[in-house]
């Protein structure tokens, strides 16, 4: 019979939500709220070039490890972090973690815990729209074009 999350696992998620709402800037396993009504949550983050990028995704698996969150699943192309701006709200959200953190076969617990939440505030009006069809969920979109490469992503209005 598989162990249920019990009082070591609970302290073990309180530990871990706390890191969570400390964090100060969008992070892997956040929600993400666009202006056409979808929500979907962050699940990479693309630190290797200045500004950093942000990758959402609408599912997949949010391992809650110690200050942080990985993810396994599909993504959306990438967004620019400078336009992601906390909104202060935290909602809940599944994760997984190891039953007292003890990583072996068949371990795995699903659990709920608060989020922060961000909206994807207005974008460089300088940036050329391009519509990239049904997939975007009726979003916009932009290219931008920086120090010699493209990065293709989606741009909304938050309605803040």
């Amino acid at each position: 019979m598989r162990p249920t999350i019990d009082d070591q696992d609970r302290e073990l998620i309180a530990i871990r939500s706390a890191a969570l709402a400390a964090r100060t800037t969008p992070q892997v396993g956040d929600f993400v709220d666009f202006a056409n009504d979808v929500t979907r949550r962050i699940s990479h983050l693309w630190t290797h070039w200045s500004p950093p990028d942000i990758q959402t995704s609408d599912n997949g698996s949010f391992y809650l490890g110690n200050n942080r969150c990985s993810f396994s699943g599909g993504l959306y192309p990438a967004i620019p972090a400078e336009l992601f701006t906390p909104t202060g709200e935290r909602r809940e959200g599944s994760a997984w973690m190891f039953h007292h953190d003890y990583a072996t076969a068949h371990n795995g617990r699903v659990l709920y815990c608060p989020f922060p939440c961000v909206a994807l505030c207005k974008r460089n009006r300088n940036l050329p729209e391009r519509s990239l069809g049904e997939e975007n969920n009726g979003a916009d979109a932009y290219l931008l074009v920086e120090q010699g490469r493209s990065r293709m992503g989606r741009g909304m209005v938050c309605l803040s």
